[in-house]
């Protein structure tokens, strides 16, 4: 079994406008869809959120494509209403 890798990924505020930052993590491209990073060891590391110094930090077992993700914050969109 291959020792565990941890990868840290620094972003700034503006890269994370729209996203809620709480919900940030790393994914890894599995060939056919994106799956969290901390899966691909066993047993799953769990990933560190550090949101005050804008550092997500996981464990790899492999090397691969590797991207940020998290949920987008909700837009409210309001009528125009013309008279």
């Amino acid at each position: 079994m291959a020792e565990p890798a941890a990868i840290v990924v620094e972003y700034s505020d503006g890269d994370v406008a729209g996203v809620v930052e709480d919900t940030l993590a790393l994914y890894v491209w599995t060939g056919d869809a994106w799956s969290p990073a901390e899966s691909t060891c066993t047993p799953p590391a769990s990933p560190v959120l550090d949101d005050a110094g804008n550092r997500v930090t996981t464990s790899v077992c492999h090397f691969s494509r590797f991207a940020l993700f998290g949920e987008p914050k909700e837009k409210v969109y309001l009528p125009l209403i013309l008279r």
